[in-house]
């Protein structure tokens, strides 16, 4: 319980901090507290989109509460409908700028569609400061491939992304 009340006390600091986010969820799944576990697992979702993990701790937040449809949903998504696993490694904010790297696996067993991913920089009120995005080519079946973007702001500590 102190575990979750120290990250329950960090996102309220930095709300879009993924990390925070998603180590907040994993601890209310060890304490079986279903109703605290969904609405993080959301904006754990909504920063962290094509990652396969945050997507089955959302579906698993979904089971616990007996969200059948919501579950399947979610499973759905990563286990079947998600081409490439997105997976930051490193956030790394200065006073007026940050980085952020990362790698994105292609899942299947074909070459995967080139797409570009676009990277929102936060402040911690959730406010845009800048905007990067990458060209992602075709990666082939079950490769991987590296990405490292750097954005000018003062104030950045988070990060949120999607797919265009």
């Amino acid at each position: 319980r102190l575990a979750a009340q120290a990250f329950e006390a960090g996102t309220r600091l930095n709300p879009y901090f993924r990390d925070g986010l998603f180590n907040l969820v994993n601890t209310y799944l060890q304490l079986n507290d279903s109703a605290g576990m969904l609405p993080v697992a959301q904006r754990l979702v909504s920063v962290d989109p094509m990652n396969r993990m945050s997507l089955r701790l959302l579906a698993f937040a979904h089971q616990r509460l007996g969200h059948l449809d919501s579950t399947l949903h979610y499973l759905r998504i990563a286990d079947s409908t998600l081409t490439s696993d997105v997976t930051v490694s490193e956030l790394d904010p200065q006073e007026q700028s940050a980085e952020v790297k990362g790698i994105i696996a292609n899942l299947r067993t074909t070459p995967s569609r080139p797409f570009k991913l676009v990277f929102e920089f936060l402040n911690p009120k959730g406010e845009v400061v800048a905007t990067q995005s990458t060209d992602v080519p075709a990666i082939p079946p079950q490769g991987t491939q590296e990405f490292d973007l750097k954005a000018i702001g003062a104030g950045i500590q988070a990060w949120r992304y999607h797919k265009q």
